[in-house]
């Protein structure tokens, strides 16, 4: 499972200061979710395949970085050696492979973050680039756009939370070459918050900055991944028209990272997310079993602010697995279900992958298809 956040994405993405937008109307009454309205409603994984674990460039899961589906052909990203995205098909063949070490259009330094677009083109993040790298989602290379810092726009690089605060260069005129997807965070909004000094009790918050952003029907979906399971929906023109907030059982309100109470669980993280074509929003939630202590680092460094950042080093004992689909349409949690703990990846359109491990230790991972069966 990889839960770490680029460094550079972390410390630029500021909140305090970004400017409201003109004519933003109030923030509308939050919807609170609090038990599945569909008593026969459960979801189903039906495995379908496994990557890794079998000799060749993609054996090893622990190489990999983040994940996708379009349709049935898996994008994956390696950050390192092999370096590239690739498109593979679930039975493990590799169908095409893109990019390059180099700093060239098409090349990458680090291929961090992976996001898929309206019209299933892919965007690719690159940390040590600052650059958005755009391709179709054959994997051909359309263009490249490094992202200028100090402006309060946010680019959602990822469904998994990569951000780059910036504006991006505007295609050549005459060009059809559609412009990335942004979105401007509103003052009210729950994001807004987490830039200021008492957004939490914990200066050691390491996921302060780090949230879920999914394009939809022009807009976007965003998702705070810690201390309040909720959801903000923004039409095309930046306004706030929905927010729905998740009160259950399984997530106690005091959960917090305290660093001084050490035996504290952490708070559940929203680990990924996905809306289908059905306007049902899927999420994969991580509960921890563990106590602050264990799952932490002991020693914190410099962040955002001046803050201390303490690490989330044992992102594995993240173990308690829940998986929730919410109806946009009808505002309504239509399920609630434990998922297997090993669960790692919501890989969108309906595919999740759980961690497994060989005999000699190479991990791979198997992959299923999520279908509600209502």
């Amino acid at each position: 499972m990889r839960l770490a956040i680029p460094c550079a994405v972390v410390l630029t993405v500021i909140l305090i200061g970004a400017r409201p937008i003109g004519g933003q109307s109030p923030s509308p009454r939050p919807i609170i979710l609090t038990s599945p309205t569909c008593a026969t409603c459960r979801v189903e994984l039906t495995p379908v395949g496994k990557l890794g674990g079998d000799g060749g460039p993609l054996d090893d899961a622990k190489g990999f970085g983040e994940l996708k589906a379009i349709n049935d052909t898996l994008i994956v990203v390696t950050p390192a050696r092999p370096l590239g995205v690739w498109g593979v098909h679930p039975s493990g063949r590799i169908i095409w492979r893109s990019g390059r070490q180099g700093s060239g259009p098409g090349e990458f330094q680090r291929a961090d973050r992976i996001g898929v677009l309206p019209g299933d083109s892919i965007v690719i993040w690159d940390q040590e680039l600052a650059r958005l790298t755009l391709l179709t989602k054959g994997g051909r290379f359309v263009r490249s756009e490094r992202v200028i810092a100090g402006v309060p726009i946010f680019v959602p690089t990822s469904g998994t939370g990569g951000f780059a605060l910036g504006r991006l260069v505007k295609p050549a005129p005459g060009t059809k070459t559609p412009p990335l997807p942004v979105h401007r965070v509103r003052l009210d909004s729950v994001l807004s918050s987490f830039g200021s000094a008492n957004a939490t009790k914990d200066p050691g918050d390491p996921f302060r900055f780090d949230r879920i952003v999914l394009p939809y029907k022009g807009g976007a979906i965003v998702i705070p991944r810690v201390y309040q399971l909720a959801a903000e929906i923004y039409d095309r023109r930046d306004q706030l028209t929905m927010r729905v907030e998740r009160v259950a059982k399984w997530f106690f309100p005091y959960e917090s990272y305290v660093a001084g109470i050490p035996d504290t669980p952490p708070t559940p993280i929203v680990y990924d997310a996905w809306v289908d074509d059905q306007d049902l929003l899927w999420l994969l939630i991580q509960r921890a079993a563990p106590t602050w202590a264990q799952a932490f680092s002991k020693e914190a460094t410099a962040g955002e602010g001046g803050r201390k950042v303490r690490r989330l080093d044992n992102p594995g004992l993240y173990l308690e697995g829940v998986i929730e689909v919410i109806d946009l349409k009808k505002r309504q949690l239509l399920v609630s279900q434990p998922v297997p703990q090993q669960v790692a990846y919501a890989l969108g359109r309906s595919m999740i992958a759980s961690k497994q491990e060989t005999a000699d230790g190479d991990r791979f991972l198997v992959l299923h298809r999520a279908t509600l069966r209502r």
